[in-house]
């Protein structure tokens, strides 16, 4: 490596550019005395540059052969950026303000690198502000929410951006960027001014719309024994073409129909093609497509029980993570763990599923089968982790100690139809433990430009720098709401995998978040609710975004417990610039 040294006499200086590997002069003449000193000079600049490598490389994350990131961080630093309420999926527009679901609302939060400073504390309020409130959705019609006004009828989980340039919609178009989420019931979408760095922080949302209805409550099922609130918050994500995918989870543990027939008609994700999209958008008096007409809606996949979130991968695969059914043991289905446990201790395994093309139109499994966790002998029978396991009718109606429907289904399914048939996907393509709750993935990838690949969720014309070494998912776990003492429950963390070894591995687990849940949660031994909810002080990360710095953004959820002493937060990992 060249070096400029410069060595001071009673002369004139003396610039010499060395080679400090070799200590070797490129360019100047001396006599052997200075040259010496050179010599001596350059295997100082040597060690100093050792000492700035050894000092950057201990900065990044440790990588094995297959580039999996291994726990987080040796050096990687972390900082809670902002106290944010209860935040979900994580959106940037083109200037990289963050845009968030929060508490009921869409946020933005102007974003820049601040937080590396050594100084730097929080964002203050004037760095945040509201977008749309759940006042402003009182303007809707009743009838596009179905259940009113209230939690039903506001932003609850994912918002997302596309930008469309002047005659891309339709000839003779202006640009426009639009902002889309959705409630419980409907997708949404408004008009966004970004043109100035001013008004993308200020302005009103304006042009709102309902594009589609009838999500998850346009399926009906009369039989609430499986109910238990369900799944209402829908995860949107943009391929690279602009089709837009939404999820659709299961109103329960397990889903039947109003036969007792399990179904998974509910559970499922289906996208709508862009020109599709800029037809809705064309036709301002078209009322709402439906989510169940197959005119406007593509299934994607089926049998997915609760997609929370949707990501995109350099390669424009979409990818759910999904969670398995909660702490519940169904009668029909007997075994032990690797140790000897009771089956239902470890499993079901949680889940992060690439939607393969190839698999369209295959069943991923839920209500009639289950990934495993880990190993388990199953009626006798050895079954590997992440392997599907069938689940048998059981007519006979059974409850657990809390009142939850063990059994009182028919499976329309045989063993032979699901396990080892190539109509079900037969793994998933990275397991997590029991009750982790995955909320929401992104990947760090190359674009091919030394630049972060496309994510789906923000504004493409944003440049984001690629900082952080290595192709891996990030996927935040955050944790079971409630869980029965010994039941293996996991998560409070964020977790990376390989993309050629999808183990996944600790990248943030702070074990000061993770007070006293094991302890507060559960049954007791006459097998009532004990503790009842999650502790507010425990981190329970969601959404999770990369920004234009490269750096990891992630959101939290406060615990459940009434009311909340603790809030959300906004926590950034990057990697400082060495000194």
């Amino acid at each position: 490596m060249a070096s400029l040294i410069t060595i001071t006499g009673n002369t004139n200086d003396i610039n010499l550019l060395i080679d400090s590997t070799a200590g070797s002069i490129i360019e100047g003449t001396v006599s052997e005395e200075v040259a010496a000193e050179v010599a001596a000079a350059a295997a100082a600049a040597a060690a100093a540059e050792a000492a700035i490598l050894e000092a950057t490389v201990a900065l990044l994350p440790v990588l094995d052969a297959s580039n999996s990131v291994h726990n987080m961080a040796s050096g990687l630093e972390v900082k809670v950026t902002s106290e944010l309420g209860n935040g979900r999926d994580i959106a940037f527009n083109k200037y990289g303000d963050l845009l968030t679901v929060n508490d009921d609302k869409i946020v933005i939060v102007r974003m820049g690198s601040d937080y590396m400073d050594p100084t730097f504390v929080a964002l203050d309020a004037t760095q945040k502000r509201t977008l749309i409130s759940p006042e402003d959705m009182l303007s809707w019609p009743v009838s596009w929410t179905k259940y009113g006004y209230g939690n039903y009828s506001v932003p609850n989980h994912s918002v997302v951006l596309r930008h469309y340039p002047a005659d891309s919609i339709t000839t003779g178009s202006l640009a426009v960027t639009k902002i889309f989420t959705a409630t419980a019931y409907a997708l949404f979408c408004w008009d966004y001014d970004d043109s100035t760095y001013y008004n993308a922080f200020n302005s009103k949302l304006t042009n709102g719309r309902v594009l589609v209805n009838k999500i998850t409550y346009g399926l009906d099922t009369s039989d609430n024994r499986w109910g238990y609130g369900g799944h209402v918050g829908h995860s949107l994500i943009f391929n690279q073409q602009g089709d837009l995918y939404i999820s659709s989870g299961s109103m329960a543990n397990l889903e039947v129909d109003v036969s007792g027939i399990l179904t998974d008609e509910r559970a499922n994700i289906q996208y709508i093609t862009d020109d599709k999209l800029k037809l809705i958008y064309n036709d301002v008096d078209m009322e709402p497509v439906s989510y169940v007409d197959p005119a406007w809606v593509t299934l994607m996949a089926r049998g997915i029980r609760n997609a929370a979130g949707l990501s995109l991968d350099a390669d424009n695969n979409v990818w759910a993570v999904c969670m398995g059914f909660d702490s519940m043991e169904i009668t029909g289905v007997t075994g032990v763990g690797p140790v000897g446990e009771p089956l239902w201790n470890s499993n079901p395994a949680d889940v992060l599923y690439k939607l393969d093309p190839a698999n369209s139109g295959k069943k991923y499994g839920f209500p009639y089968s289950f990934i495993s966790a880990t190993d388990l002998t199953v009626d006798g029978e050895s079954v590997a982790e992440n392997n599907i396991v069938f689940i048998p009718s059981d007519p006979e109606e059974s409850y657990d100690a809390i009142g939850r429907a063990t059994g009182g289904f028919v499976n329309p399914y045989t063993k032979a139809d699901i396990v080892g048939n190539a109509a079900f996907v037969q793994r998933a393509d990275v397991i997590f433990p029991k009750s982790s709750s995955p909320i929401a993935a992104v990947f760090n990838q190359d674009d091919g430009n030394g630049n972060l690949s496309y994510d789906g969720r923000s504004d493409s014309r944003l440049v984001k720098k690629k900082t952080i070494p290595g192709e891996f998912g990030l996927v935040t776990l955050k944790g079971s709401w409630n869980k029965r003492k010994g039941s293996g429950g996991s998560g409070y963390k964020v977790v990376s995998f390989g993309l050629t070894d999808t183990s996944g591995q600790d990248f943030y687990n702070n074990p000061t978040f993770q007070s006293g849940h094991d302890e507060l949660g559960g049954l007791d031994i006459s097998g009532q609710l004990t503790g009842g909810f999650v502790p507010s002080s425990v981190y329970r990360p969601t959404g999770i975004g990369l920004d234009k710095n490269g750096s990891v953004v992630g959101t939290s959820h406060y615990g459940w417990m009434n009311p909340p002493t603790r809030g959300g937060t906004l926590v950034t990992i990057y990697k400082p610039t060495p000194l």
